[in-house]
């Protein structure tokens, strides 16, 4: 029941990334930063309550100061429950560092105080792009202290605890490779496919094939090109095919993932079991079968590239060696064998018994 629960939460998230990407534009307007989530968007309604009137900001500076001491107040709750490692401290520091990002997401005009010309020079970009350095901060030190405590978890707990981490941190893992493709590449993808265009000279007067939308003279700009010389798109289905490539490893990656999951569950019920090393048989399979998979799909792609290079003005060569792949492809394989001997112990002690 939790798998399938998983399951469906991961859907619902494939499907809400891909939805942001379709509509990005949209998002845009409310998301300037992704980065910048969601303090930019906190920050904006404190201030907006702020100026509702005395009541209002006395409200806005409340709120204010108990998110930026939730840290202060988590670390005062752990310690009537556990005793305080050194990794804790890092809560200590992150209260004032999330104070500090607050106020700067309230009072925006206070940014060029703090990064100078990054924001003078990129406008509103750059205001947004600062907001997003600050955000950056607090999650750098948000993930420094949930490794180190996962660590002194991973340390200190029995081999069953120790799978249920693995579990949740594959997990994770797929959620994140999910919005690498239906979140950042789906977008990339949208974006590229009405402008990856190609350059070559046409007679005058040939009509010229732009997307829609496109300002003629604007995009020959763009290309260096003379404006009545002709401007092609690369074959939309080149476009789809990089975009494939480039996808394809995450692909592989939350099928691996996902036979790990399974092979974790069959383990933590019974190690000794057929269910067992064949998930351990198959998972060992798909990562020798994906290494492969990817070596080829690099040659083939470069192959496509050559022969369409005299249409294109952008290419990607590259001659991948999946060291990280075949690694884990060896690293399957032992853990199939080990699988496979504890079995066969297993079933010789039942024989005796």
């Amino acid at each position: 029941m939790i798998h399938r629960m998983v399951v469906v939460l991961l859907v619902i998230e494939a499907a809400a990334c891909a939805t942001m990407a379709l509509l990005r534009e949209w998002f845009a307007g409310i998301f300037p930063s992704v980065q910048a989530f969601p303090f930019q968007q906190i920050g904006v309604g404190l201030r907006a309550l702020s100026l509702t009137g005395q009541r209002g900001n006395a409200a806005s500076v409340g709120l204010f100061l108990v998110i930026g001491l939730l840290p202060i107040i988590a670390l005062a709750l752990m310690v009537r429950r556990r005793k305080l490692f050194p990794e804790d401290a890092l809560l200590v520091l992150l209260s004032p560092l999330l104070l500090g990002v607050m106020y700067v997401m309230v009072n925006p005009t206070v940014l060029g105080a703090v990064f100078g010309k990054i924001v003078s020079m990129g406008g509103q970009d750059g205001a947004t792009m600062c907001k997003g350095i600050a955000s950056v901060l607090v999650y750098s030190l948000l993930i420094a202290y949930a490794v180190l405590r996962l660590l002194r978890l991973f340390r200190t707990n029995d081999r069953d605890r120790l799978s249920g981490y693995l579990s949740v941190m594959v997990t994770v893992f797929i959620a994140v490779l999910i919005v690498a493709i239906f979140g950042v590449g789906l977008a990339g993808l949208l974006q590229d496919l009405p402008t990856a265009l190609a350059r070559y000279s046409l007679p005058p007067g040939t009509v010229v094939d732009v997307p829609p939308g496109v300002d003629e003279t604007w995009l020959a700009e763009q290309l260096g090109l003379i404006p009545g010389l002709g401007i092609r798109l690369i074959p939309p289905g080149f476009v789809i095919l990089r975009f494939v490539v480039n996808q394809l490893p995450y692909a592989l990656d939350i099928a691996i993932l996902a036979m790990a999951w399974r092979l974790l569950v069959r383990m933590r019920a019974d190690r000794y079991s057929d269910e067992s090393v064949t998930a351990a048989r198959s998972l060992s399979r798909l990562c020798v079968v994906s290494v492969a998979v990817m070596a080829l799909v690099s040659l083939g792609f470069n192959l496509v590239q050559v022969g369409l290079a005299r249409w294109l003005t952008s290419v990607k060569f590259s001659a991948v060696i999946p060291m990280t792949g075949m690694a884990l492809a060896l690293v399957t394989l032992l853990v199939t064998r080990l699988v496979t001997e504890n079995k066969q112990l297993q079933d010789d002690n039942d024989m005796f018994i």
